[in-house]
């Protein structure tokens, strides 16, 4: 079953619950070891990531059933290189690139302060946004000059480090350095991972970045961002992640106005 990209989670319920293709096997299969796999690893085994298991061991349960069904898993296409090229920015297409850029530079700004606000929460340090947007303002311009996307913070990523122990900024600094060297190893064998697999390692993640401990304390002493809460929720299962959290967050600044000037009008 394909389906395409951007789509909301009512929207991609509705298309696999309306498809004439019923659930296959393999996904399943592939989804619940990797799934398993990492539970038992993450329990039991102390001298190796969780993650590097449930893919390695996940990759190793869906070619061996898909050899015994006889059918052909998805799998990432084949990266052309381990280093990006070089590449000048045209600057002609600046005029055209501003509107699309601000609100994109926007939406990035967003999300990456939202995921810097809970990641430093957890754990319980101070989150300094400036050194936020410095970092990644460097950042797209040193990309530019190879061939990169716009680049933000990811909850993916972030949940990924934080779940391997990541305290620091060199985590991030040696992940780079680390992705380079495995990359010229790597890049041939990527086609070789389950869409599949993928998948699991990112509902993993996702799991781990749920805290509901935070969410009871927040409904229960903050009052004014219970509707900021419930919009961001509403949102993030029914429009993209980016817009979710853009309106979490006006929803928040609003209330909060709101608020104050309803302390100001009583105290006059």
């Amino acid at each position: 079953m394909y389906l395409p990209r951007g789509l909301s989670v009512g929207e991609t319920l509705r298309v696999v619950l309306t498809a004439d293709q019923g659930a296959q096997a393999l996904p399943v299969i592939a989804v619940a070891g990797t799934l398993l796999i990492h539970t038992l690893a993450q329990r039991y085994i102390r001298w190796a990531p969780p993650m590097l298991l449930a893919a390695l061991g996940g990759t190793a349960l869906t070619w061996l059933v898909a050899s015994h069904t006889g059918t052909q898993p998805e799998s990432l296409e084949e990266l052309p290189s381990a280093l990006p090229p070089l590449s000048l920015p045209h600057l002609h297409h600046v005029p055209d690139l501003t509107g699309p850029a601000m609100v994109m530079s926007w939406l990035a700004v967003t999300e990456a302060m939202a995921i810097g606000k809970m990641m430093t929460q957890r754990a319980r340090e101070h989150f300094n946004g400036n050194q936020e947007l410095i970092g990644q303002g460097l950042a797209n311009l040193a990309g530019s000059f190879f061939s990169s996307y716009r680049a933000s913070g990811s909850f993916n990523r972030a949940g990924l480090n934080v779940a391997a122990g990541a305290r620091t900024a060199l985590a991030a600094v040696m992940a780079a350095g680390l992705l380079v060297v495995i990359l010229f190893f790597v890049a041939p064998w990527t086609r070789w991972l389950p869409l599949h697999v993928t998948a699991a390692l990112l509902l993993i993640v996702a799991w781990g970045l749920i805290n509901v401990r935070a969410l009871g304390l927040l409904w229960q002493k903050e009052p004014v961002d219970r509707l900021a809460l419930i919009v961001t929720f509403l949102g993030t299962v029914s429009i993209s992640l980016e817009q979710a959290i853009l309106f979490g967050l006006t929803t928040a600044y609003l209330s909060r106005k709101t608020l104050q000037w309803l302390r100001s009008d009583r105290k006059q």
